[in-house]
């Protein structure tokens, strides 16, 4: 299987079916979580209304400032903050334009890796960068505000740089700069993925071997990858500096007892066994190429193990994302939630292991590339597949709650009424996509206009955070004192909360 046999073609084009196959299924699954408005879920409500009520800066971003990551904020929310300043008031076009922002950025600076590998005719990186992707991101996509999808695809544009051999152009130092200043404030995770840019440009000046030995551009190329270390270690410094200045440690503290949820029985519940799987599938064909170069077991019977090995995990990996389509039960959002302790710590391990595969001139060969392009197609289509099972019983949860707060005859509506509602259409397990505290400004999202009649209150515990329209749990009103009770695009001029007390 590892080396080029009569039937190499045949698995090359099976090889470039499946990865077809795997894109559209990921493009499906991306349009389909925009259209229902799946960035709604959890944080992202309260973002969104953050964003059409902020005005502390001249540039509309919903950011939170005890944390690092304005400049991603700023760059996720851009279309939409964009709409506002054009004057665009219309809520749906607005939700799809933050669903957009949210979920497509990541995917511009994905391409714009891809483009530096076909410019260095070198993919070895940026096969790294989805196994990253399909192991670490997905499994917490349900959770798409998280600033650290954004701020990894970045990153790992300076791994490309740093590990692609390529002729270095005017433009390169400029996208290197900027590229660099966004991770400045971009996540927490800096503080790890700062060290590593910064080890990964010495390992690189030091020990990499480049293909083109011109002195005068070796030693341009020398300067980049300083500059690019360079900013990889002050980011690194600037990130743990940002923690220790600001009251973070109660989130720091709880973000960490989430490294439960890497040991291996926890990752073999739920989505991330498509990452474990995906995970030993890659490792096999590694392993099954260095058996064969060393010829410590037959050939055949090495190939015939290697196929048989890929053959079981993919089928797992298949099996658990299909599935998820058909038992609802299956999703968890709550622990998919969880699941970002994956993003920080999972992909600095795919960069320190891409870093050692190009210093050590590492490469697969033959049929082996082809069928690690399989397994990655396959672990695209099975985490697509696990979060299109999201989507769908996101929409029929907020379909819900849209129907409940419209035929509600209460100002204020319990949540409690949703899950009677659920409970009633014979879908209550559905009820797990709440979010206790987030219930008000989910309400106004999923309004078709900007005038506010009636709001959920949120669950028990957030009450004496509750006071509508003054206060909603971690928004900050602010009225404007020329239009009355209006907040931003949000009128509250038809909402009277003495109907509900009077009841």
């Amino acid at each position: 299987m590892i080396v080029n046999r009569p039937y190499g073609d045949p698995l090359k084009q099976a090889s470039i079916f499946c990865l077809a196959t795997a894109a559209l299924v990921y493009l499906g699954y991306l349009i389909h979580a925009i259209n229902v408005d799946r960035v709604l879920f959890a944080d992202g409500a309260n973002f969104f209304v953050k964003l059409l009520t902020t005005r502390d800066y001249s540039w509309l971003v919903a950011d939170d400032p005890k944390h690092i990551r304005l400049f991603v904020n700023s760059i996720n929310q851009f279309p939409v903050a964009l709409a506002l300043d054009l004057g665009i008031v219309d809520l749906r076009i607005l939700k799809l334009l933050f669903g957009a922002g949210l979920f497509l950025t990541p995917l511009i600076f994905q391409f714009y890796c891809l483009h530096l590998s076909y410019r260095a005719n070198d993919y070895r990186v940026f096969a790294f960068l989805i196994a990253n992707l399909v192991t670490c991101a997905m499994p917490s996509q349900i959770f798409i505000l998280n600033q650290s999808f954004t701020s990894l695809a970045i990153g790992w544009i300076s791994i490309h740089y740093l590990f692609l051999d390529l002729k270095i152009k005017w433009w390169d130092w400029v996208v290197v700069t900027i590229v660099s200043i966004l991770l400045f404030r971009s996540h927490e995770s800096m503080t790890i993925w700062g060290g590593i840019i910064f080890v990964g440009s010495a390992a690189v000046i030091f020990f990499k071997n480049s293909e083109n030995q011109d002195s005068d551009h070796h030693s341009i190329k020398k300067l980049f990858y300083c500059l690019i270390g360079v900013f990889g270690a002050l980011q690194c410094a600037f990130a743990l500096n940002w923690q220790f200045q600001h009251p973070l440690k109660q989130e720091t503290r709880e973000f960490l007892e989430l490294l439960v949820l890497l040991n291996p029985s926890e990752l073999w519940i739920g989505n991330t066994r498509i990452s474990v799987a995906i995970t030993m599938a890659i490792s096999l064909l590694f392993l099954s190429q260095e058996i064969r170069d060393r010829a410590l077991v037959g050939k055949r019977t090495i190939d015939f193990l290697t196929f048989t090995g890929i053959i079981c995990l993919l089928g797992i990996v298949l099996f658990t994302g299909s599935a998820a389509l058909f038992d609802f039960n299956l999703t968890n959002p709550g622990r998919e939630f969880y699941y970002r302790i994956l993003i920080p710590f999972g992909s600095s391990g795919w960069m320190l292991v891409a870093m050692a595969f190009i210093l050590a001139n590492k490469t697969l060969r033959g049929n082996a590339k082809n069928m690690l392009s399989i397994v990655f197609s396959f672990g695209v289509i099975a985490t697509s597949m696990w979060q299109l099972s999201n989507s769908i019983q996101w929409s029929i949860f907020t379909n819900s709650v849209s129907e409940v707060m419209r035929t509600s005859s209460k100002s204020v509506v319990d949540p409690i009424e949703v899950q009677q509602y659920l409970a009633e259409i014979g879908r209550e397990d559905i009820y797990k996509y709440r979010w206790n505290w987030a219930w008000p400004v989910l309400g106004m999202s999923l309004q078709e206009i900007g005038r506010v009649k009636k709001m959920y209150k949120p669950e028990i515990g957030f009450e004496q955070f509750f006071d509508p329209p003054n206060r909603l749990p971690f928004v900050i009103v602010s009225l404007d004192e020329e239009e009355g009770d209006e907040l931003g695009i949000f009128k509250f001029d038809d909402f009277n909360l003495s109907r509900e007390t009077d009841q």
